[in-house]
């Protein structure tokens, strides 16, 4: 991931994706840090946190809500990482 990319994450536009996410309480630093793994690495990741017990909810929203904030910041930066190839 190159250094712009991840400034969209750790200091996201007004008015986007990313910066609704931060303003709802999303930490996108955990966001930028899975998307820097290979899919496997997350499982992987996941897995050893089951493991040890360790929660994996820690936000006050439900889930739902806070996995859709999410996908929208990192498919609005997907776009925008589409659109300056072409």
């Amino acid at each position: 991931m190159k250094a712009e990319d991840e400034d969209y994450f750790l200091n996201p536009p007004p008015g986007s994706a990313a910066a609704r996410a931060v303003e709802f309480g999303i930490d996108l630093t955990l966001t930028l840090e899975n998307l820097r793994l290979t899919p496997e690495e997350r499982i992987r990741k996941l897995d050893r946190r089951l493991a040890r017990g360790e929660p994996t909810e820690h936000y006050r929203h439900p889930k739902d809500l806070l996995m859709l904030l999410e996908l929208e910041a990192i498919q609005e930066w997907q776009l925008k990482v589409r659109d300056q190839k072409q």
